[in-house]
């Protein structure tokens, strides 16, 4: 359910990004590619969910052939979606702060280009960087590289670059830090997290 609010909030922003920047964000060959990209991607994903929840909406999960890839998972996918529409609150609730946690997910890269800026150089706006975000993490969904890494890089660097004419090192750079920072905050949440369990357990 958590890949799931993910998703929906990753539709959400794109969509948003489509249709307040759409000219922007097509504005050179490459980064037009790109967007078109993403939104086939998010746009097979959600097909994907839509088709899950209507399988075991009419009760058709358990009846998909064994030899369907994954099909213990989609089937637990599908019982944790029944599941979760009897709780029509708590689903409301949770869709604004995922938002929330995206949008603070991606404001991290903003502050990280903001660190590297050097004077005279251009540096992406606020509104560039929420721009792109949802594009860039569709993309490094798709299992191509150990957490998107050097794929987030050249993304950075096509959309900054061609976009915003940020310097090709510092929009990579900048998707570089903005990844460690998700990744310190990270594994200091596993530390408290591992602490809290051996302090539970006694």
């Amino acid at each position: 359910m958590d890949r799931l609010f993910g998703l929906l909030t990753v539709v959400f922003l794109a969509g948003m990004s489509f249709i307040v920047r759409f000219s922007w964000l097509t504005r050179s060959g490459t980064s037009r590619h790109i967007a078109y990209l993403a939104l086939i991607l998010l746009s097979a994903s959600l097909a994907f969910v839509v088709l899950i929840f209507w399988l075991a909406n009419f009760g058709l999960l358990h009846r998909l052939p064994k030899a369907v890839p994954l099909r213990k998972a989609i089937v637990e996918s599908g019982e944790a979606l029944l599941r979760y529409r009897a709780h029509p609150l708590a689903m409301a609730l949770i869709f604004p702060i995922t938002i929330v946690a995206h949008l603070a997910y991606y404001t991290s890269f903003y502050c990280a280009g903001e660190a590297l800026r050097i004077s005279g150089n251009h540096a992406a706006s606020l509104a560039d960087i929420l721009s792109i975000m949802p594009l860039v993490d569709t993309i490094i969904s798709v299992p191509i590289s150990l957490g998107g890494l050097g794929v987030r890089e050249t993304l950075f660097q096509e959309l900054l670059g061609n976009l915003a004419h940020v310097p090709p090192a510092l929009a990579a750079f900048t998707a570089s830090l903005g990844f460690a920072i998700q990744a310190a905050w990270g594994l200091l949440g596993a530390a408290m997290f591992l602490m809290s369990q051996k302090i539970m357990k006694r």
